[in-house]
C-alpha cells in the first residue's frame, strides 16, 4: 500500500499508431482526399479522436484511378481522453480511388444549307455544365436529321455514337450515348446563267 508512504509513480502517455484507408470519391479537379483511422491501444471508455490533413500524390495526382497514393499529414488526437496518449508519428500513407465524374450532355442544332433529299447529315455541337473549368474535354457523336434532307424548321435531329475527346476525358463518364436536339434546313441559292439581252430600236415598249 502506498498510501502515506510517499512513494510517488509516473504514468507516461500510452503510444498509438493509427492505420488510415482512403475513401472513394468523385473526380472534382482537386486533389483533396478523404480517408478514415482505425488503431489499437485505446482503453476502454476513452473518448480519443484523430485529426488529419489528406492529399492525393504523385503524377496526375488530380485526375481519376484506383490505388492512387494518399499522403496524410499533421495528424493530431484530439477528444477528452486525448491527453493519456501519444502519436508515434504524426505522418502517414494509404491509397483511395477516384471514380470518373458522371455528366450530361445536352446539344444544339446548327443551320447548313440544303444539299439534296439524300443527305440527312446534321452539324450539332455539344456542351456539359458539369465539366471541370480548366480541363479539356471534347465530344465526338453522328448526327443525323429524322426522315429526309429536304428544307425546313426546327428539324429532329437524332444524335448516337457520343463520345469524350480530349486531354481530361478519362476524368468523366457519360450518363448516355445518344441524344436528340433540332435544327434547320434553308434553301439553296440558285444562280441563273445563259441568258443574254438583244438589243433592239426604240418603240416606247418596255418588252425586251
Amino acid at each position: 500500500d502506498t498510501v502515506g508512504s510517499g512513494i510517488t509513480v509516473n504514468i507516461t502517455q500510452q503510444g498509438l499508431t493509427p492505420t488510415y484507408t482512403g475513401v472513394s470519391r468523385v473526380y472534382n479537379g482537386g486533389i483533396t482526399a478523404s480517408v478514415t483511422s482505425t488503431t489499437t491501444g485505446i482503453a476502454a471508455g476513452d473518448t480519443v479522436t484523430f485529426n488529419q490533413q489528406a492529399i492525393y500524390t504523385g503524377t496526375n495526382a488530380r485526375d481519376a484511378g484506383i490505388g492512387k497514393p494518399i499522403s496524410v499529414t499533421s495528424i493530431s488526437l484530439g477528444g477528452s481522453g486525448a491527453a493519456n496518449y501519444a502519436l508515434a508519428s504524426t505522418t502517414a500513407t494509404t491509397t483511395g480511388d477516384i471514380t470518373p465524374k458522371p455528366v450530361n450532355v445536352t446539344y444544339t442544332g446548327a443551320s447548313r444549307v440544303y444539299n439534296g433529299v439524300a443527305d440527312v447529315s446534321a452539324a450539332v455541337v455539344g456542351s456539359s455544365l458539369q465539366f471541370v473549368a480548366g480541363d479539356s474535354v471534347g465530344l465526338a457523336q453522328s448526327a443525323i436529321f429524322t426522315g429526309d434532307g429536304s428544307v425546313g424548321s426546327n428539324k429532329p435531329v437524332t444524335i448516337s455514337g457520343i463520345t469524350l475527346t480530349g486531354a481530361q476525358a478519362t476524368n468523366y463518364s457519360l450518363l448516355a450515348s445518344t441524344g436528340s436536339t433540332t435544327a434547320s434546313i434553308t434553301p439553296r441559292s440558285l444562280g441563273v446563267t445563259g441568258i443574254t439581252a438583244t438589243n433592239r430600236v426604240y418603240d416606247g415598249t418596255t418588252v425586251v
